[in-house]
């Protein structure tokens, strides 16, 4: 299982190289961030396809334990974070609770009906819940959109039976990027994302 540790301007970098991706065969009329994690990646985007972004909430119910230990998680030796990411991989947390409170909001719902074209964009599809979860959620919306495709950084094979990811960087790769509790980046991404 490969690993990667992205800081800032990594993520800008590949960030701009998943634009280049999709520019090939995408025009999107709107870019959905699933929040946080793919707001820095979605902003990238935004930017280098000149295309409105809006973010999208997916909340897994959880008891709170990562944003518990996070402080701690960050000066831990990168083997030991390895560890622990390897092992919440195989325990299956992400697969236990499927479904996810989904909401936009308010101001951004008009967006919504305006659009045709999406493009869905996160920093890693593990189980691929969310993403199905906000797809569902749109169809309840009621608005006519024709296509909606997903990006993200990176994607894990056990979502590919669940969602087509489009366009992605990584493939089955254990990624820390300035969104995740335990990247030594963190606290300069929750400053970005706390002034958007």
């Amino acid at each position: 299982m490969d690993y990667i540790e992205l800081s800032l301007n990594d993520l800008k970098e590949k960030s701009v190289e998943l634009a280049n991706q999709i520019k090939i065969d995408y025009e999107p009329d709107l870019i959905i961030y699933i929040a946080k994690g793919g707001y820095l990646i979605g902003k990238y985007i935004s930017e280098s396809l000149n295309v409105m972004l809006i973010p999208v909430y997916a909340e897994r119910r959880t008891n709170g334990f990562k944003s518990v230990v996070s402080p701690l998680l960050q000066v831990l030796p990168n083997r030991i974070k390895l560890f622990f990411r390897r092992l919440e991989l195989k325990s299956g947390v992400h697969a236990v609770v499927k479904k996810r409170d989904v909401h936009f909001k308010s101001e951004d719902l008009e967006s919504l009906g305006k659009v045709k074209k999406i493009l869905l964009v996160d920093d890693s599809v593990d189980t691929g819940s969310s993403v199905l979860s906000i797809i569902e959620e749109m169809g309840k919306l009621k608005i006519s959109i024709e296509e909606i495709r997903v990006a993200a950084l990176n994607v894990w094979g056990k979502s590919t039976g669940v969602v087509k990811v489009a366009y992605w960087i990584f493939r089955d790769t254990i990624i820390i990027t300035p969104m995740s509790n335990d990247s030594r980046y963190h606290n300069d991404f929750l400053e970005l994302y706390n002034n958007r």
